[in-house]
């Protein structure tokens, strides 16, 4: 028996969830910043909306069977 497969994910410098028809992106946005996006489409829409670009940064991720982490700086 296989165990259940973990609703987290790291995707590049991005910590993802999904649940059913719900994303989660938590991502680093700059230093000491992070951003998070929620939706119930089929996709996240990729508008970044007022926001400044982000600065390159390297988050610490984590993910494990039932929990995740992220740390981006400070």
């Amino acid at each position: 028996m296989n165990p259940p497969a973990s609703p987290f994910a790291r995707e590049a410098t991005r910590l993802t969830w999904r649940f059913k028809n719900q994303i989660l992106w938590v991502e680093p946005w700059g230093r000491d910043s992070i951003r998070v996006r929620a939706t119930v489409l089929p996709e996240m829409p990729l508008r970044d909306w007022c926001l400044l670009p982000p600065e390159p940064s390297t988050p610490e991720i984590t993910v494990d069977t039932d929990s995740a982490r992220i740390a981006n700086g400070q």
